[in-house]
């Protein structure tokens, strides 16, 4: 399982307690006088890499316990990244790009936002391991992509 830096572990709980709301850590700390900022989307960067990286151990493998455990890190290090980027004012959803083959695309943070959107699709109760394996590739290759990762060849 990916060793998430703090920035995603903050945004991930924030994301995921209560709807946003805070959770009993997050009263704590505000009691206490506790301020964290908030992450930034490059906070993330390291996330992705270590998330692309452990996807590419979890598909050599045989498990698949570590190839959804390998999306939903994934999937957390996008949904604090894009929740990053909409912090800032800076999340673009509705661009056209042009890709590296020449042909027109959605924004890097459109993509992303289609896999979280897959991602909550897949990992259902109607979802199949070859569903998930499947999205966790194609996500995985979104986001190595975009951000130059090399691919992992360890088995």
């Amino acid at each position: 399982m990916t060793n998430i830096t703090p920035a995603a572990a903050a945004a991930r709980e924030n994301a995921r307690t209560n709807g946003g709301q805070f959770g009993e850590q997050q009263h704590a700390e505000a009691s206490a006088g506790v301020v964290r900022p908030l992450p930034k989307p490059e906070d993330f960067h390291q996330d992705f890499a270590d998330a692309v990286r452990d996807a590419d151990r979890a598909a050599n493998g045989d498990s698949n316990d570590d190839e959804h455990d390998a999306l939903i890190d994934l999937n957390a290090a996008a949904e604090g990244y894009l929740e990053a980027h909409r912090r800032a004012g800076t999340l673009d959803l509705d661009s056209i790009v042009t890709g590296p083959n020449g042909q027109q695309q959605p924004s890097f943070h459109a993509a992303l936002k289609r896999m979280v959107d897959r991602t909550e699709e897949v990992t259902g109760d109607d979802g199949s391991n070859d569903d998930e394996f499947d999205h966790l590739n194609n996500f995985k290759e979104v986001v190595r992509s975009h951000f130059d990762l090399p691919e992992d060849d360890e088995d």
